[in-house]
């Protein structure tokens, strides 16, 4: 199911599949949320919950791939979201096309290796599709925006293209949503969207 939302211009109109801006109070567990557009916040693994500034996603997760997504998605279409690296954090990013808590498409921002890295997580075992060299600071927000055209998943970061990859992995998947690699208590997600 999609939305269509009043667009900023005169007239204009914006069609979603996924919103959500975490506008709530403080500390309030994700599957507790209710989003802007979409179905239900599902945790795969960690703890996902609403920051303390109300509107922003924060994990206080535990050691190994954590992992949050939101039901109602559609398998194509650009999904984007900021996420807020903090003063220290190794992977963030996005979980895309996720059929249960540890098989799923991924993006990650890795700090340390300086890059960013495309791959998928079938049943736990991962394996790397590409990864390419990317600078990667801390207390920086990153514009982050993932197409996905069947079997093509293009990675942007402020509007440029960082990486691209083909898998039929999971390719009819719908659930779409946050990921990080170990407690990352310091990274916050905001504006996650998914739009045609």
């Amino acid at each position: 199911m999609s939305q269509i939302l009043q667009g900023a211009g005169h007239g204009s109109r914006v069609r979603r599949f996924l919103f959500d801006q975490f506008t709530d109070t403080s500390n309030v567990a994700l599957p507790s949320h209710s989003p802007i557009i979409g179905g239900t916040w599902t945790t795969g693994r960690g703890d996902w919950s609403i920051g303390t500034s109300g509107n922003e996603v924060a994990s206080t997760g535990e050691l190994g791939t954590n992992n949050v997504t939101l039901s109602g998605g559609q398998p194509n279409g650009n999904l984007s979201c900021d996420i807020f690296t903090g003063d220290t954090f190794t992977y963030a990013g996005l979980a895309v096309r996720r059929t249960s808590s540890n098989t799923f498409v991924a993006f990650f921002l890795r700090n340390g290796e300086d890059d960013v890295q495309i791959g998928f997580y079938n049943a736990g075992a991962f394996t790397a599709l590409t990864t390419s060299a990317f600078t990667v600071s801390t207390g920086t927000t990153y514009a982050i925006r993932l197409r996905l055209d069947g079997t093509t998943i293009e990675a942007f970061v402020g509007g440029s293209t960082v990486a691209s990859a083909a898998t039929t992995f999971n390719q009819t998947a719908s659930a779409h949503g946050l990921l990080t690699f170990d407690a990352q208590a310091n990274v916050r997600w905001d504006n996650f969207i998914q739009d045609p």
